[in-house]
């Protein structure tokens, strides 16, 4: 895993860059004191922990530019300033860690951010009928049970797989698809709308909801929109 960590404090940077190790190692880390110098890396990064008071360009400046250049980098904003996190809501960063709380705290939200990575970045291998797919479950829109396979709905492809969907659950442990129906398992982040009968996925298709599963499928999409 390639990490960046952006701070103008080159002492605070590499003190954070420590923190990185002692929860994980193996990664590769690179320390930026400007917005600048990070954008123009040739490297691709997987995750970023971008201070937001900073010369020049700060925090937010740099974040927006950032979800452009590398869309599927998940970043991570670290602050003196609590009160900073209200004005970074937009740019949707995974984590706030504040650089004066308890140690234990700081290394849960950095691991939190890794494994937020990792979850993010986990791929299937598909197998139907002698035909073989990568899938990353990220991409996936919803999964929907037909006779005895299974289709897998992405953004611009389709997939179908002969496996029970009891089973699969299993590897989605960690992911944000969930099931709706017996039928159906839908990701939480791709949905647009959603009633006590029915879902409404991103690319227009309705999917129902069935009253075994409508209390946790309602409390899980509640949680993921207060976490935005």
């Amino acid at each position: 895993m390639k990490i960046a960590i952006c701070d103008d404090d080159i002492n605070s940077a590499k003190l954070f860059s420590s923190k990185i190790k002692s929860v994980m190692t193996g990664n590769d880390i690179f320390i930026f004191t400007c917005g600048k110098d990070l954008l123009q890396s040739n490297h691709s990064f997987d995750v970023i922990f971008l201070d937001i008071e900073m010369q020049e360009m700060n925090g937010f400046e740099v974040a927006k530019k950032l979800m452009i250049k590398w869309q599927n980098c998940i970043f991570s904003f670290i602050t003196s300033h609590a009160e900073l996190a209200v004005d970074g809501y937009d740019y949707q960063p995974f984590q706030y860690i504040l650089k004066t709380a308890p140690q234990p705290v700081i290394h849960r939200k950095i691991k939190e951010t890794l494994d937020e990575y990792n979850r993010k970045n986990k791929f299937i291998n598909v197998t139907y009928k002698g035909n073989y797919k990568t899938v990353r479950i990220a991409d996936i829109l919803f999964i929907e049970v037909i006779g005895h396979y299974l289709k897998i709905v992405l953004p611009n492809d389709e997939v179908l797989w002969n496996k029970p969907l009891s089973e699969f659950e299993k590897e989605l442990s960690g992911c944000d698809l969930v099931r709706c129906h017996r039928s159906f398992i839908v990701s939480i982040s791709k949905i647009s709308d959603m009633t006590l009968k029915e879902i409404t996925i991103c690319n227009g298709t309705k999917i129902p909801v069935s009253r075994l599963y409508k209390n946790k499928i309602l409390d899980t999409y509640k949680n993921f929109q207060y976490g935005r």
